[in-house]
């Protein structure tokens, strides 16, 4: 299921509160759009880890499609997620912020969904991060990053100019960023794409007619789709497909 298939699923099973931040309207939402048409691209393979899996929208979306996850992350448990089956939880520990208690080559597909760019709020670094996802998958095996921030995306510039955005990324990055530091630990970038030309968390103060329904939020995709094909350069996010090289 794309976007509004899954905004649909939450909301019917009363779990779209707990993902508030992303998912407090249908256009927000759509956010996650690039990101779920990649992960339709790919044969995940087996043991999937939702790295950095936070309140659990991600593994939601993976688990609500049969594929078994294991979540990792600092927080508590998602609580949408506590009587998952197909869902397993792993706490990390905060003191060792770049470690991941995982046997070398556990798992097939490992996802960074708004992650890497946070490890070094925490003590880490996003090079020790990315050398540890790569011991973790196995030969062959693939890591989905997305929500990177963008280097040169207006939102947050703007934001800054006028003092209008409480929290901004310290880290950024640029598309030679990104295959650097794919090179660096062992990794083959297959693809990098930007997406997200508009402040799609700022959606949710718009008129229901537009933020809540199909033919609001499909307007406001549409001036995105526009936008972010004009001036890709000024897109708020990165995502990136990368193998691991044996």
């Amino acid at each position: 299921m794309l976007t509004k298939a899954y905004y649909d699923y939450l909301k019917e099973h009363g779990w779209h509160d707990d993902f508030d931040h992303p998912f407090g309207c249908l256009a927000s939402a759509y956010q996650y759009e690039t990101v779920y048409k990649v992960v339709r691209r790919y044969d995940l393979g087996g043991d999937v880890l939702d790295w950095g899996c936070g309140y659990g929208h991600f593994s939601r979306y993976l688990t609500a499609h049969g594929i078994p996850t294991v979540g990792y992350s600092f927080l508590d448990p998602p609580k949408s997620l506590q009587n998952e089956p197909l869902f397993h939880y792993v706490r990390g520990d905060s003191s060792d912020p770049v470690r991941l208690p995982f046997d070398s080559e556990r798992f097939s597909t490992v996802f960074s969904i708004g992650v890497l760019e946070h490890v070094g709020e925490t003590g880490g670094n996003d090079k020790g991060s990315m050398k540890e996802i790569w011991r973790a998958l196995r030969p062959g095996g693939l890591f989905i990053c997305a929500h990177l921030p963008n280097l040169h995306g207006w939102i947050e510039r703007l934001g800054r100019a006028i003092g209008k955005i409480d929290y901004f990324h310290r880290w950024k990055y640029t598309a030679d960023d990104i295959r650097a530091l794919a090179r660096e630990a062992g990794f083959r970038v297959e693809e990098i794409g930007r997406y997200n030309f508009l402040p799609r968390n700022s959606l949710r103060k718009l008129p229901s007619v537009l933020k809540d329904t199909a033919l609001g939020a499909g307007l406001i995709n549409a001036v995105d789709s526009a936008l972010t094909a004009c001036a890709p350069r000024y897109t708020q996010n990165y995502y990136f497909c990368a193998r691991k090289v044996a």
